[in-house]
């Protein structure tokens, strides 16, 4: 099994239209470090791309079922015949 990683991390925020300015900078400031964060946890992510995982099958198997193998099968019942 291999691992790939990938994001799409938002550059800028957008801000209220009705924002004040004392909570816009902190916006800003909180939104540079959620960012910053998740770049970091992407960059950590990423490493394991570079490995090939081995599993045992019975860890994969319920994943790689088909959707007939899955659901179940519904049966009609034929309706008994009325005065027997």
């Amino acid at each position: 099994m291999a691992i790939i990683v990938n994001a799409n991390l938002a550059t800028s925020r957008v801000a209220a239209t009705n924002e004040p300015a004392a909570d816009k900078a902190r916006l800003d400031q909180e939104f540079k470090a959620r960012q910053q964060t998740l770049a970091d946890k992407l960059a950590r992510e990423k490493s394991a791309e570079a490995w090939v995982y081995f599993l045992p099958s019975y860890t994969l198997e319920p994943q790689l079922k088909t959707r007939s193998q899955l659901l179940v099968e519904v049966k009609k019942e034929t309706p008994l015949a009325a005065g027997k």
